[in-house]
């Protein structure tokens, strides 16, 4: 039943990406691409584990974008971080995958 649902997700994804191969040319650019010179994770990984830490710990828009200018502040000025929340969602949209917020109040 999983495997289904994620052959059926893999399938909307490949078909997206299919239709636009500008948008798959740019997800591996970005899956190769260092942070910055010399960094061992890429710009799609940071992205990604940024993604997770800020869903993992239900952090809110503003304190993660208050988290990324630290962390940009801290690194080199050529590196590829997404400057806030809404810039990650772009990354996070472009993979085809589908997020969706739940009101748990």
């Amino acid at each position: 039943m999983l495997y289904d649902a994620f052959q059926a997700n893999t399938m909307n994804t490949s078909s997206s990406l299919d239709a636009n191969p500008e948008v798959f040319c740019n997800m591996l650019e970005s899956a190769q691409q260092p942070l910055y010179k010399g960094c061992k994770i890429t710009e799609l990984e940071t992205s990604m584990r940024l993604f997770s830490i800020k869903s993992g710990h239900n952090l809110s828009q503003q304190c993660f974008n208050q988290m990324v200018g630290l962390v940009k502040d801290t690194c080199p000025t050529e590196s590829h971080i997404p400057n806030n929340y809404h810039q990650l969602m772009r990354k996070v949209k472009e993979l085809g995958t589908d997020v969706q917020g739940i009101d748990c109040c």
